[in-house]
């Protein structure tokens, strides 16, 4: 009774639920349940619930260090019915379970729920309804100290804390200003999502590239390593006779290769050895950015990565792996110089229930990043771009959103993440998209300009912040970034095929997907 419909068809989980099924009885009390959560969390297995509720869990558990934020769930009115051994199973679910130094409690919404006497949504709804109410009271007592506190937590959580040390002006307000945001819209943020997120990406071309076919050709290979290093000389202070002899080396070296008739790279035992350890390190790198992201990693083998994130993180993470493939030419590792593999990388993020078959959205994640991702070309101010494409579906939803995850205009899509942040907050309403496309209509038959005004305008009705006058100025600033934005991504499409697709449109896309996730 405890086997669900996504988790049924995989051994690994199907293992997960057996161990329940033999250590769990539902005509047990509370004492024995809550003694074996604790028992069989010895074995450590790790489900779809604790990635889907560990973004909410950290987030929890950070403002309860200054605001006791979990000790007054314990007290809230909507939880008042419950005994202290119900609490227990209930707080089992909000403390994080996938970092190594946390207490170890397994997560079962499932079984909690049964044993509480309701259902998976009715126990997750009435969760969220006194998470909200305990945010609400904190931001009415301690009103913008806490308010600034719990922005900052979710920022951390969606954006990363990277980003968050280097805030724009236009987020920055929120923790300075906090009266601007609208606590509503905060509060529900914070709550437990009812999706997850598979994370699907692959090094673009890496096979050819392993066999010196690409991306580029032997001569431009070799005239962009020398690039490389004429810049690395100029700010080393080497003296310009070693660079001319470096110059007059690269020379030799492609008169050489073309006398013997080499059009590709040389695929030489040096080559592929650099090739296999800059795949290790890679792999080693992805796993970091996925656990920091709170996620779990089914696999990591250098270029591709399959991995379940919490929703809230499962856009910084894409990016964060994209950013740390290939966008610096080497790493030090060590005292030891890497070469990184110089090609883009495709993602694709399918946000799915709990409820869904895990084996077909997982093949459909594939499926999109496959059709989508690796088919796509990027027109950008008259350049173009293969490939290196951000793919974001939900599986209740049926379309998909494209973003360019190119180094030079990965701007665009970073501050496209900000947008949909803002969504998730209340602070740009949910209603964005449906007023866009109720204006545009079909934006296939419209420029990039006219897509620019009708989205500048949508913007301006849709931008909401608490009133009075710091409001209004904030709104004005806000409104101005965003309209910033739609100008430089008015030159900018996808092309898939002959199907072809404005950046400002899909944008538009992510937002009707993102409103359902944070």
């Amino acid at each position: 009774k405890h086997f669900k419909p996504g988790e049924a068809l995989g051994p690994y989980c199907l293992l997960k639920r057996a161990i329940y099924m033999v250590n769990m009885d539902k005509e047990e009390d509370i004492s024995t349940i809550k003694s074996k959560l604790v028992k069989t969390a010895g074995i450590r297995f790790v489900s779809t619930d604790d990635v889907l509720l560990e973004g909410t869990s950290n987030i929890l558990v950070r403002l309860d260090k200054t605001y006791k934020f979990l000790s007054r769930l314990r007290k809230s009115e909507n939880l008042k019915k419950f005994k202290d051994e119900e609490i227990f199973l209930i707080e089992t679910l909000l403390k994080p379970r996938l970092k190594p130094e946390v207490e170890i409690t397994i997560k079962d919404v499932d079984i909690i729920a049964t044993t509480l006497g309701t259902t998976y949504d009715g126990l997750i709804n009435l969760i969220n309804k006194s998470i909200f109410d305990e945010c609400k009271k904190l931001s009415e007592e301690r009103k913008d100290e806490f308010i600034s506190a719990c922005v900052k937590e979710l920022m951390t959580t969606v954006l990363g804390e990277k980003y968050v040390k280097a805030l724009p002006n236009e987020l920055k307000v929120f923790v300075e200003n906090p009266s601007v945001i609208r606590v509503d819209g905060l509060c529900k943020a914070i709550s437990i999502p009812k999706t997850f997120a598979i994370v699907r990406c692959d090094g673009d071309n890496i096979g050819k590239f392993l066999s010196g076919e690409g991306p580029l050709g032997l001569n431009e290979y070799l005239e962009k390593l020398l690039t490389i290093i004429e810049d690395a000389v100029k700010t080393s202070g080497i003296s310009e006779d070693v660079l001319n002899y470096v110059r007059d080396g690269f020379n030799t070296l492609k008169e050489l290769l073309s006398s013997l008739g080499f059009k590709y790279i040389p695929v030489t035992p040096a080559r592929t050895a650099a090739m296999s350890l800059a795949l290790m390190i890679s792999a080693i790198s992805d796993l970091r950015i996925i656990k920091d992201g709170y996620g779990m990693v089914i696999f990591s083998g250098g270029d591709d990565v399959l991995a379940l994130t919490p929703s809230q993180t499962a856009l910084r993470i894409a990016t964060e792996l994209r950013s740390s493939f290939s966008d610096e030419y080497f790493r030090q590792v060590g005292n030891v110089i890497v070469p990184t593999i110089p090609t883009g990388r495709s993602v694709s993020i399918r946000f799915v229930s709990i409820a869904d078959l895990m084996n077909y959205e997982l093949g459909k994640t594939l499926e999109l990043l496959e059709d989508l991702g690796k088919e796509c070309k990027w027109i950008i101010n008259e350049r173009e771009y293969p490939k290196d494409t951000l793919v974001i579906s939900d599986s209740r939803i049926g379309i998909s959103a494209l973003l360019p995850l190119h180094k030079e205009f990965r701007g665009l899509t970073e501050t496209a993440l900000i947008i949909s942040f803002l969504v998730g907050i209340g602070t740009l309403s949910s209603n964005t998209p449906n007023d866009f496309i109720s204006i545009v209509k079909d934006p296939k038959l419209l420029s990039g300009k006219s897509l620019e005004i009708l989205s500048k305008y949508v913007m301006r009705g849709n931008v909401v912040t608490s009133s009075g006058a710091v409001g209004e100025v904030y709104a004005a600033d806000l409104i101005e970034l965003l309209t910033e934005w739609f100008s430089k991504s008015s030159n900018s499409k996808v092309l898939i095929g002959d199907d072809e697709s404005n950046l400002i449109t899909e944008v538009m896309k992510l937002l009707m997907i993102m409103r359902r996730e944070l």
